[in-house]
């Protein structure tokens, strides 16, 4: 009678992780090459864009959008980087989050 070195726990359990890495290695290879394709739908922001601080929230009441606009940023960029807005202090007001709402 053969004597098992490996109890029938283990060996199922080898064959769980077996099969679980099997797939893993799998899932990670198309995730990989999926990410490799660029979207065709991409389009760059990049350049002179024409805009206007809208510090009481009225653009799109007021329809500005129809308009042209006075200033001018290059993107990418951000508006300290254009010299448009306040200074930034440490009495800036923070108007952003500490978490992503996008998920």
């Amino acid at each position: 009678m053969p004597v098992w070195k490996h109890s029938a726990k283990e060996i199922f359990m080898s064959l769980y992780y077996y099969k679980f890495a099997k797939h893993f290695v799998i899932l990670l290879f198309v995730t990989i090459l999926l990410s490799s394709f660029k979207s065709s739908e991409e389009i760059s922001l990049a350049g002179k864009w024409r805009f206007k601080i809208d510090r009481d929230d009225i653009g799109i009441k007021e329809k500005w959008f129809n308009n042209s606009l006075d200033e001018e940023v290059r993107l990418p960029g951000s508006m300290a980087e254009n010299g448009k807005g306040d200074d930034i202090t440490l009495k800036t007001q923070w108007t952003g989050s500490i978490y992503d709402s996008s998920y």
